[in-house]
């Protein structure tokens, strides 16, 4: 099974250590994907979620919206998308925690704790004869 903190950069991205002077820094330290980690309770989905968020906020607030003669950004729109990746990703561990249960069934004998109620002392009707 893979690690939870490489499953959670493979759904940022976040695979290629290319930031920092020397190049060989990740968007995300290892510390800050446990952190998404434990804020989603150990779910790797969930927790790549919340670093979209997280990537998607800081993107609004560094970009903003900027026109020059030739360039333009819009940080607004960037975070729309980083929101809605994190949107699917939240409902994808929705319906994997939903279906984690549906394997499990019980049987159970509905004639035990179903009888109407018989008086005390008396003979238990035979199934099928006697029932109200």
């Amino acid at each position: 099974m893979a690690d939870d903190i490489a499953v959670v950069r493979s759904l940022i991205p976040d695979t290629d250590a290319v930031f920092g002077d020397d190049e060989n820094e990740y968007i995300f330290d290892d510390d800050d994907i446990n952190n998404f980690l434990a804020v989603a309770k150990g779910n790797a989905l969930r927790a790549a979620a919340y670093a979209c968020m997280a990537v998607g906020s800081s993107e609004a607030i560094i970009l903003k919206v900027i026109r020059t003669q030739d360039l333009q950004t819009n940080g607004a729109t960037l975070q729309d998308s980083f929101t809605n990746k994190a949107k699917v990703l939240f409902a994808q561990a929705d319906r994997e925690d939903a279906s984690a249960g549906a394997d499990y069934f019980e049987i159970i004998d509905f004639r035990e704790g179903w009888t109407p109620d018989v008086p005390e002392l008396t003979e238990w009707p035979v199934l099928g004869i006697g029932w109200p």
